[in-house]
């Protein structure tokens, strides 16, 4: 069977005032099903923020414009690195990591997303899971549930959940401190998420939902 290759646009996914984040969809481009590359596109316009999430599907980031900082939590990691990004910058995203990313500057930050979703939930195709935000994995557990499990109050359980109700990218308010590279740290700078086991997440709290 003939495969259609005619280029396609992105088309997007989600986004709001801070930028939008764009997907080729494997219906629309079948050469991606069947060679079982996905592929998605985030531009940040100043200040936005792409929330936490992780994806089904391992990945290679691209920066394509811009620059500006990501977070990386991998899977066996007990603490964030944050790092300084750059046009033409490669990041190697293996799966299960999971990121966020944030435009400081006057220019667009582009990133594309180039991966193998063999192993993913649909060939030729990510799917992503955010964190946080008014479609993130928190808001699938009661309170009482988040209460438990992190040890917080509350008042600190419902904060985590419902205090972001945008979708998957914000635009960060001006005087916001946000995470640094520090390069005295090994790449390590001030954290936007917590550590991966057993943390609280206050400090994670202070900086996306309040």
């Amino acid at each position: 069977m003939d495969i259609d290759l005619t280029p396609k646009l992105s088309k997007k996914s989600y986004g709001g005032d801070g930028g939008a984040y764009y997907a080729w969809s494997s219906d629309d481009l079948p050469m991606l099903r069947a060679a079982g590359i996905g592929a998605g596109k985030l531009a940040l316009e100043k200040s936005g923020l792409a929330l936490p999430f992780y994806s089904d599907s391992s990945k290679v980031a691209y920066v394509l414009q811009g620059g500006g900082t990501c977070g990386i939590v991998l899977p066996e990691a007990t603490k964030e690195k944050v790092i300084a990004i750059k046009k033409g910058d490669a990041i190697a995203l293996p799966f299960g990591v999971v990121t966020w990313w944030f435009n400081p500057s006057d220019s667009e930050l582009v990133v594309l997303f180039l991966g193998d979703t063999s192993k993913g939930h649909k060939a030729g195709q990510f799917t992503n899971f955010p964190i946080t935000g008014g479609n993130g994995i928190f808001t699938g557990f009661t309170t009482e549930f988040i209460g438990r499990a992190w040890d917080l109050t509350e008042d600190e359980a419902k904060k985590l959940v419902h205090n972001q109700t945008n979708v998957g990218i914000v635009k960060v308010k001006d005087g916001q401190a946000m995470p640094e590279p520090c390069q005295r740290q090994g790449g390590h700078g001030s954290q936007l998420l917590g550590g991966t086991s057993g943390c609280r997440h206050k400090k994670m709290g202070a900086v996306l939902w309040c």
